[in-house]
């Protein structure tokens, strides 16, 4: 049998054009400030501007976003009425004391998923933002101190229910961060998944997809068969994508539904 060395400056090519590669397509920036979802929520408030909107922040976590969007919204004479969902039963005394007396926050504590249930969840350290449904592998990432050690018991609903249940009339936008279960909480939402009860969708898509199984693939064509049309946010706007294997590369994105 023969093998094959790799020269260590074909190595070193590969690494800098993929590198290259993420930069051009604006992939691995959580900046907000920088990755372009600020201004995807200034131009979102923009034009609900001096109106009453519905947002559902799913993934909540300590409710950072749920901040933001309180923070910018009386920029564009917006009122944003906002639930926002949390199951880590170590995060979800965090939004308590925020925004528990806040009249424009609602908070529930359960995840949102296809079947109403329970389930575990696990994190690498209480309130982590990168809990997850799905024990996640952090082995194969160059850097990483990461290790899910920790486990709980969480209460799971479907936003079919949700939306039944708290007489939803409509979603004018829902942000949704669950670290690779997307997938099934788009599948939960039973016939509410279409662009007149939900207008925009922004979800994200990276790592967790890998240890999810859950390609982009899936998510392109259950969006795009139920009505939207699907985006990348980017530093300059959104970019209109349409699905190919090369989008499939596990690396930190955020998308649009819309």
């Amino acid at each position: 049998m023969q093998f094959a060395t790799v020269p260590y400056y074909k190595r070193r090519l590969r690494s800098i054009i993929f590198t290259l590669f993420n930069r051009l397509e604006y992939n691995n920036n959580a900046h907000f400030e920088q990755n372009g979802e600020s201004l995807f929520v200034k131009n979102l408030l923009k034009k609900h501007e001096n109106s009453t909107i519905n947002v559902f922040d799913i993934g909540a976590n300590k409710g950072d976003y749920t901040q933001m969007l309180l923070d910018m919204q009386p920029n564009y004479g917006v009122n944003c009425q906002i639930s926002a969902f949390e199951p880590q039963k170590t995060a979800f005394p965090w939004l308590q004391k925020r925004f528990g007396q806040h009249a424009n926050v609602r908070l529930f504590n359960y995840g949102i998923s296809d079947e109403n249930t329970q389930a575990q969840i696990y994190f690498d350290a209480p309130g982590s933002t990168l809990a997850s449904l799905f024990h996640r592998d952090f082995s194969h990432f160059e850097k990483h101190n990461l290790a899910q050690t920790n486990a709980e018991t969480i209460e799971l609903k479907t936003l079919e229910w949700h939306i039944k249940t708290e007489n939803t009339p409509k979603i004018h936008f829902l942000k949704i961060d669950i670290e690779g279960n997307e997938l099934t909480a788009f599948k939960g939402l039973g016939a509410y998944l279409n662009p007149s009860f939900i207008e925009i969708i922004q979800f994200e898509y990276g790592g967790a997809n890998l240890d999810a199984g859950v390609f982009l693939k899936e998510l392109f064509e259950l969006l795009e068969k139920n009505g939207y049309a699907i985006y990348k946010i980017t530093p300059k706007g959104l970019e209109k994508k349409k699905y190919s294997p090369m989008l499939e590369n596990f690396q930190y994105a955020n998308y649009v539904a819309m």
